[in-house]
């Protein structure tokens, strides 16, 4: 057996600033109703004695504490909450709110701008209550909030796409999980702009944390929900369903989400090779085959009194898909050659378990603990056809584990801040089979340690924090035994300035340095033919991506968004699609390090109420990246795109959105991309009580991407033809055993978009 031994080992000076006292005076508190149960989600403001005007704000978390900055002028302390009575008290270090239940009928609320609560690094915001979730999915919800968009169904913050996503406090295994969510499931949401130390560092980009609705009272509320979707271009009907609930007995709240999708897969592609400017090869790919996807996920959350909480989650998914893709070659001259058929049956299947335990043992004090497994396994196969004559067989089985535990502990430091200390620990194992073309087994083992410890310092308008995290990884392919370690520091520092909380004016600062992990398919060998002429491959010399952001952004009058950041990527990854050095003709993408790649953000963003009828938010980024790999150096390459969602409320529980994508031609890396435009609505109506809804979805229209790569010696051009274009309906009858609290939709609006309690956005 041969072992390689590949230390690394980065040393940089860590960063940790202790914010002195006489900056920020800050007031510590707690929510609990009548039974001492925590209130989550309460809106606690300061208020001017002189005429009751907000000064400050802050929303209770799911433990019921809060903190906010103790005003320099006489002020007064109030906490209001849906479902209980408003409670004042006056200024003190300390307080305590026991707020008690309403008894009379609630007029149903409509509040769109939903307390955002601003804080270094990010923003709390509260929708309970809120007609903004109202006849939305949850999506159509979270990219109607400040920095958040959602493109080709993955979310993304400032741009960028999400380093994590959590409800509940568990991390989501699949974001259709996301996707599935009714907007009125969604209670509160908390965003990062940048994942923080208590995440791992390879976690790059902003974290989202969504808290689902809790009965406050025995009884189950739920959801049936079931759809059926046309392709225009291709008729076959898709079919898809869900179940959604929720309940409370005694102190244990559950919440079950499951559904199912039946679905058919379309993919129309071209290809255009061409050798030292000589047309070569044209293929055209028609894919076509059924997909199943299911899952199911249970929370369990228990509170033992007032100072203990203990949560528990399980997830189950499975999809399996049996795709045929046509492919027809044709020569230099146009005239065919032949039809292959690629027969590509796949199946993935994910488990997750998590527990988790808070305890506050006094005011001030928490301590968490949380275990997580995941487990995924795929396997796939690809036979490729030509005149009825198997050329080649590929096949693949990866199986990944991963096992986490994490502790933390936070303490309040007299009034400067908090102090968090924490530690966790991961094992990641992969096992994978794969038979290449020629039948030869590969068989690859990767077992990975990563122990790491983190320590921050909250000081109410400022926060720094640093994290050590060590990598071992022990890597054996067919019986060649590789060892690779890599250990470094990941500072982050983040800054609040109000500048004016009346007017809704302030600014965010924040730095990070983190790292870029490695799949483990960009290192396997395995050769994962799309075409016949086309395969992908990784690539086992590729060593570990580190980088360094800053970021900054400006709000101003709660309505608009302006952010800032610049990015730079040592040893970046890309893919590169280029001639197969030992077959000619066929063509492989395979990974590569880079010297550096760097990127600077810019983005603009407005949230506006034209009528009372119509909110729109309009959402811009433009990016300069520049970039150092290989054969590849770019400098300033000017990339951008704009997008616009709007929500309309038409009639009497009448709700509907349009949304539009534009992202423009651009140059990134050595290719160039042309256009997408893509255009989706939806119409939602609620009738019977609110009990039931009707619910339309199409893409009347999208232009797929088409792409330019070009290399030393060959081009390629790639045109993504597919038809996106559907149409979607879906019924969902909701019941409720135990309304002890009852709406009416004659509304009165108690907050509006332009003027919320607290400070907001």
């Amino acid at each position: 057996m041969k072992t390689k031994i590949y230390p690394h080992l980065w040393v940089v000076p860590s960063l940790l600033l202790l914010p002195l006292a006489s900056l920020a005076q800050t007031i510590r508190g707690s929510v609990h109703d009548t039974h001492s149960n925590p209130l989550g989600l309460a809106t606690i403001t300061a208020r001017r004695t002189a005429d009751s005007s907000v000064i400050a704000g802050a929303v209770s978390d799911s433990t019921g504490r809060f903190q906010l900055q103790q005003p320099s002028e006489a002020a007064f302390l109030q906490c209001s909450m849906l479902g209980y009575r408003t409670a004042t008290t006056s200024m003190a270090p300390e307080v305590a709110f026991t707020l008690e239940e309403e008894s009379q009928e609630l007029e149903a609320v409509r509040i769109t701008a939903d307390r955002v609560q601003q804080r270094p690094g990010g923003y709390d915001l509260q929708l309970a209550g809120s007609t903004l979730a109202k006849g939305k999915r949850g999506q159509e919800v979270l990219r109607m909030l400040p920095g958040l968009t959602v493109e080709d169904g993955k979310l993304q913050v400032l741009g960028q796409p999400a380093a994590a996503i959590y409800i509940d406090g568990v991390k989501v295994a699949d974001e259709r999980e996301v996707a599935a969510l009714e907007g009125a499931q969604i209670e509160a949401v908390r965003v990062d702009y940048l994942s923080g130390v208590n995440e791992a560092a390879e976690s790059r980009g902003g974290v989202v944390r969504i808290t689902l609705v809790k009965e406050k009272t025995n009884g189950l509320v739920g959801s049936i929900e079931a759809g059926i979707g046309y392709p225009f271009a291709y008729g076959e009907l898709d079919e898809e369903g869900y179940l959604r609930l929720r309940a409370r007995v005694g102190k244990l709240s559950i919440r079950n989400i499951g559904g199912i999708e039946n679905s058919h897969m379309h993919s129309d592609e071209n290809y255009t090779y061409e050798m030292n400017g000589t047309r070569t090869l044209r293929e055209e790919n028609r894919l076509r085959g059924p997909r199943l996807f299911a899952y199911d996920r249970l929370y369990l959350t228990y509170e033992i009194g007032k100072r203990n909480l203990v949560g528990a989650s399980g997830f189950y998914s499975t999809q399996r898909n049996d795709a045929a893709t046509e492919t027809k070659s044709l020569n230099a001259n146009g005239q065919p050659l032949g039809i292959s058929t690629s027969r590509i049956p796949t199946s993935h299947q994910t488990l997750q378990g998590n527990a988790n335990y808070t305890l506050t043992p006094a005011q001030g004090m928490e301590l968490t603990l949380d275990g997580d497994y995941l487990q995924r396994d795929q396997t796939s196969s690809s036979t490729v056809t030509q005149a009825g004559i198997n050329t080649a067989t590929t096949r693949s089985e990866q199986h990944t584990a991963l096992w986490k535990a994490k502790v933390a502990w936070a303490q309040q430091i007299g009034q400067i801040g908090e102090l968090a200390v924490g530690a966790d620990w991961r094992q990641v194992e992969y096992k994978g089979i794969d038979q290449d073309e020629n039948t030869h087994n590969v068989t690859s083992h990767f077992l990975s340690q990563i122990p790491a410890a983190f320590v921050s310092f909250d000081a109410g308008i400022a926060k720094a924090g640093v994290r050590y995290q060590h990598l071992s990884q022990d890597m054996e392919v067919e019986g060649v035994h590789n060892r690779y370690t890599y250990g470094s520091v990941y500072p982050q520092v983040s800054g609040f300035i109000p500048i004016s909380q009346e007017k809704g004016i302030l600014i965010q600062l924040q730095y990070e340095r983190g790292m870029e992990a490695i799949p483990y398919s960009a290192l396997s060998l395995y050769h994962d033919y799309t075409s016949p002429s086309a395969y992908s491959v990784g690539n086992p010399e590729l060593v570990t991506p580190t980088s360094h952001q800053v970021m900054g952004v400006l709000v101003l009058f709660k309505k608009f968004i302006i952010n800032g950041g610049y990015i730079r990527y040592s040893n970046p990854i890309n893919f590169f699609t280029e001639p197969d050095p030992s077959s000619p003709g066929i063509f492989r993408t395979i990974p590569r390090n880079g010297d550096y790649q760097s990127v600077a953000i810019f983005g603009a963003q407005a949230t506006l109420e034209p009528f009372s009828f119509w909110e729109f938010k309009v959402n811009g980024m433009l990016g300069l990246h520049s970039v150092s790999s290989g054969s590849v150096r770019e400098k300033n390459q000017l990339i951008w795109k704009l997008n616009m969602d709007n929500t309309f409320q038409i009639a009497k529980g009448l709700t509907g959105g349009v949304y539009a994508l534009y992202d423009p031609n651009i140059r990134f890396l050595n290719q160039k991309w042309n256009y997408v435009v893509e255009v989706n609505c939806y119409l939602n109506y609620t009738f019977y009580h609110d009990d039931m809804e009707l619910r339309l979805n199409s893409i009347p229209y999208r232009h797929g991407r088409a792409t330019t790569t070009f290399n030393p010696s060959s081009t390629i051009y790639y045109t993504n033809a597919t038809k996106a274009e559907f149409i979607q309906l879906s019924f969902t009858w909701k019941f409720n055993t135990n309304r002890n609290l009852k709406t009416r939709q004659a509304v009165q609006e108690v907050q509006s978009y332009q003027k919320t309690e607290g400070f907001q956005n």
